[in-house]
């Protein structure tokens, strides 16, 4: 899983008029035939290398040695937002979550992701419209400046005959406007796909390449890809001309190179830079990549095989936290360090917890704070879960104030602070019942009424 996903591009470039668009009634672009479009099989395998660090496994995470759920107390500060869905994309107020679904149509089995929005403040929820396009694209990404959430889709067309192909659509834009809800669909007009991804795509008789947004410009005319076929790719595309800029060309690294951490997590953290952490089958070595977006050029790349595969955003002033394990008298632990791919400094969280992993760092105009989980006891076999108990950490980078944000054991990796106009809510999913809640930290005393971490009474 993934708090989402980052900043963008504007002015000269954008010299043409815009992409003609859409708009989609919400109620009315419904099929009333109910019918959808038969997906392909659209997974790529991440094969387990032990000890690799991928998202915690439900079943290990299950194992930890955390107390029974009456003997936690109640947070009353928490407020219930969903269950039984996955977060996809965070921007205040809003929460958007996904819901798998399979329905049985004239033979064939049906896949799709019904999606959804909450509303952080009143609770309020709505299911957003079906579209005539599938969106299957991967994470929805918000442009924090613009409150824009893009998905990339496509049509597909399934035959009679299930043993032969579908006919596919070019790749598009699904674009929702977060104030509004409206969604509409934009096609530029231009292939999307990288030169790999679109081989793959129409040679390979095995599958589909699947694509996600990383960062779209504020004025949409720019906007980096990641494209995965046999390989895959990282590159930017200009959406007026369609041009591309190669950051990353999988055909081109050792084989069997994999992407261990998507990237962006589940909103945007502002800045011109996006960064990708790189595994290779069979091997140990794995290896972080930063780069300036807007420019196209390598800021700073770092390798080691005790890399944790644990979610890379650079905040907006320059600084890339990861997650590197480590041996203690025979078991493994996880730390956070900490560069800035401006200034070359180096920096980590002070130590609260045994463990400390998956650090998110700033918010567009707040750089300053780091979300972070932390927890006890030695890492579980294959997942980066301690096995105590676990909670999330805030920290200000500028006043080193540091406050526990959580009262209930919450499972680990599945939350965020909340990016928007306000940077005082944070969302994650509770350890016993999966669920999601909302805690506003100036209601809760952790932050003072101007959104200041105020240190422990």
């Amino acid at each position: 899983m993934r708090c989402l996903l980052l900043l963008l591009f504007s002015g000269s470039l954008f010299a043409c008029d815009s992409p003609q668009r859409t708009v989609h009634d919400v109620l009315g672009d419904a099929d009333a035939s109910g019918d959808r479009d038969v997906l392909p099989d659209l997974t790529w395998d991440v094969p387990d290398v032990p000890p690799d660090l991928e998202d915690a496994d439900v079943a290990d995470i299950d194992a930890q040695d955390v107390p029974d759920a009456t003997e936690v107390p109640n947070d009353p500060d928490e407020h219930l937002i969903m269950c039984n869905r996955k977060l996809v994309a965070v921007q205040h107020p809003w929460m958007y979550s996904s819901l798998f679904q399979l329905e049985e149509i004239d033979g064939y089995r049906v896949a799709y992701d019904a999606q959804f929005r909450s509303n952080l403040e009143t609770g309020i929820e709505e299911q957003l419209p079906d579209l005539d396009k599938t969106g299957y694209g991967g994470f929805g990404y918000i442009n924090s400046s613009t409150e824009k959430r893009y998905i990339p889709v496509r049509s597909i067309r399934s035959l009679t005959d299930p043993r032969v192909d579908g006919e596919y659509g070019p790749w598009i834009f699904s674009v929702t406007d977060v104030v509004t809800g409206v969604t509409t669909e934009w096609d530029p007009g231009l292939e999307l796909l990288s030169e790999d991804c679109l081989n793959y795509d129409l040679y390979s008789g095995t599958g589909r390449s699947v694509m996600g947004v990383w960062k779209m410009a504020d004025d949409e005319g720019e906007a980096v890809l990641l494209c995965s076929g046999d390989t895959l790719d990282l590159y930017k595309i200009n959406l007026n001309t369609g041009t591309k800029t190669v950051l990353l060309r999988g055909s081109l690294e050792a084989p069997n190179m994999i992407q261990t951490s998507n990237n962006p997590l589940f909103q945007d953290a502002g800045g011109d830079f996006v960064s990708i952490l790189l595994a290779w089958q069979n091997t140990n070595h794995k290896e972080i990549r930063v780069w300036n977006w807007r420019t196209g050029e390598l800021l700073w790349s770092f390798a080691s095989d005790e890399l944790a595969g644990l979610g890379l955003v650079v905040s907006e002033d320059g600084w890339q936290y990861y997650t590197m394990r480590e041996q203690r008298n025979g078991d493994w632990y996880m730390r956070i360090d900490g560069y800035n791919v401006l200034t070359g400094e180096t920096g980590s969280p002070p130590i609260v917890m045994e463990n400390q992993f998956r650090p998110i760092p700033g918010l567009p105009g707040h750089p300053e704070y780091v979300f972070f989980n932390a927890g006890d006891g030695p890492m579980l076999s294959s997942t980066p879960t301690p096995s105590g108990v676990s909670h999330y950490y805030l920290w200000n980078r500028d006043s080193d104030v540091m406050r526990r944000v959580t009262i209930r054991p919450p499972y680990p990796a599945l939350g965020c602070l909340v990016n928007g106009q306000a940077h005082t809510t944070i969302v994650y999913a509770d350890r016993f019942n999966g669920c999601y809640y909302r805690k506003n930290l100036i209601d809760a005393g952790i932050m003072d009424p101007l959104g200041n971490l105020l240190p422990e009474p």
